[in-house]
């Protein structure tokens, strides 16, 4: 296969050959190559600080590397901030749900050793559960078309046990009385609930604990020495600690949340250059076999409308095929991105909730193509009158559910807020257009008949979800 690549400065390591019929590159053609790639760093640099000086991310590590060839490798800003410690390469961040491919992985690997299969049934593991999920296939775990309810979505009744240690039979039994969100197979819908049962089942396969079958079958032999299950409460000098962002652009601690409730839905840390690592070995044939990495990375069923393999996400940038995953989780983010045709690996992580990660991890896609960077919105002034108009009851339409929130006037701010969340405030920056005041990434942009509002659109990276107005705010 024909290797691309995507900017100049990423194929500076092509060796130079004097062979009959190729052309030896100029001193001239050498010089231009090491000032586009000085300019490439440049920019990614600028992009990197400027999340941090303007209070967007306390830090963020960077990693963008061509098959061995390493254009970044970086970190900017405080691992943590009382007492200070800058990040380094080194330093360890939580992956949140990048922890689904490691945990797909695992399950596809029990595959070859035959000690299950895809179409397993979940009642063959779990026996206990109700009836309707015991026909659930290990397939649609993996690619969240089960239809068992999410317990991360839940609202106050989960966020109020956040500190709680919980066993993962604990974690499964929080949405146990509850229907299926959908019939099995016939819809997609995001579930950590799914990824703890896989989790499960892989110790009651493997014989020991879900974090010892992460060393011993992933960590231990890729040389992955950073990667490990989180735990609860940071330990430097290595991990990092993660924030939140408060008002008028500063960060407090994140919220506590007990490392065994996300389990193998989101619990692994690593460093940022061990996922460039973990990336290479995956799509170059080191953890799965051909045929099962073909089934890890091609959506089917009903996950093909969200284009979403087991534990990988897969699509198009500027037409070339991308494998991609984000995740989320108190006090951290990040983003992982590969692709394939020149075996390109960006990686973003930092110690900040949010979708602030997503938008630089953007930015440094525009970067890589050569296109012009999204411009920060400018925040415009809008009187109290203006901003109430948007007041109101909203109903939303995502791909498998419909979810409500509310928009109020408080103190000159337009607050929005969705059931069992903490309100998020947004800000005017078009004509009925607004922005997360913390997250640029999501926006949402009303439509108006005649003075009165009755429609949403939400933005959230590349994606839109309609949604309409179903009454006054309460």
């Amino acid at each position: 296969m024909r290797i691309s690549c995507v900017v100049a400065v990423l194929c500076l390591a092509q060796p130079i050959s004097s062979a009959v019929g190729q052309a030896v590159p100029s001193a001239r053609d050498s010089r231009r190559a090491v000032a586009a790639q000085a300019e490439f760093r440049r920019r990614i640099d600028s992009l990197a600080r400027d999340a941090v000086a303007s209070q967007r991310l306390a830090s963020v590590a960077i990693a963008i590397v061509k098959g061995t060839d390493t254009t970044v490798h970086g970190t900017w800003g405080d691992a943590a901030r009382n007492p200070a410690r800058r990040a380094n390469t080194q330093t360890v961040y939580r992956l949140a749900s990048l922890t689904k491919q490691f945990t797909a992985a695992i399950v596809l690997q029990l595959v070859a050793e035959r000690r299950l299969a895809l179409s397993d049934t979940l009642g063959t593991f779990l026996p206990w559960v109700p009836l309707a999920w015991r026909a659930v296939t290990i397939a649609q775990l993996l690619n969240h078309t089960s239809g068992i309810p999410s317990y991360t979505s839940l609202g106050p009744p989960w966020v109020a046990r956040w500190a709680e240690d919980m066993t993962p039979d604990t974690i499964i039994a929080l949405t146990i009385t509850r229907p299926l969100d959908f019939a099995s197979g016939s819809s997609w819908r995001y579930d950590n609930t799914g990824y703890v049962i896989l989790g499960r089942i892989i110790e009651l396969l493997d014989g020991r604990s879900y974090a010892a079958s992460v060393a011993a079958r992933i960590a231990v032999p890729l040389g992955l020495t950073s990667l490990r299950y989180c735990p609860t409460v940071p330990m430097p000098p290595l991990d990092a600690a993660g924030y939140e962002n408060a008002p008028g652009k500063t960060f407090r601690p994140a919220a506590t949340l007990s490392l065994t409730q996300p389990f193998s839905a989101g619990a692994l840390c690593a460093s940022v250059g061990d996922l460039v690592r973990w990336n290479a070995a995956l799509h170059r044939g080191r953890v799965v076999t051909d045929s099962l990495y073909v089934r890890m990375t091609t959506p089917e069923g009903a996950a093909r409308a969200t284009h979403y393999g087991f534990g990988i996400g897969r699509d198009s940038t500027g037409g070339r095929l991308r494998f991609t995953h984000s995740g989320g989780i108190n006090g951290f983010a990040s983003s992982l991105s590969y692709w394939p045709d020149s075996s390109l690996s960006v990686v973003v992580l930092a110690n900040t909730e949010g979708n602030e990660v997503d938008a630089l991890a953007e930015q440094i896609r525009r970067v890589l193509n050569r296109e012009a960077l999204a411009a920060r919105p400018q925040i415009m002034a809008l009187t109290r009158a203006q901003l109430a108009v948007h007041a109101g009851r909203y109903e939303l339409s995502l791909p498998s559910r419909t979810v409500g929130f509310t928009l109020r006037v408080e103190r000159d701010h337009l607050l929005m807020a969705f059931e069992g969340e903490s309100p998020t405030t947004l800000v005017p920056i078009g004509s009925h257009r607004f922005m997360a005041e913390q997250d640029q990434s999501l926006q949402l942009v009303f439509s108006v008949t005649g003075a009165r509002v009755d429609g949403v659109t939400m933005e959230s990276g590349p994606q839109k979800f309609t949604g309409r107005r179903i009454g006054d705010a309460p």
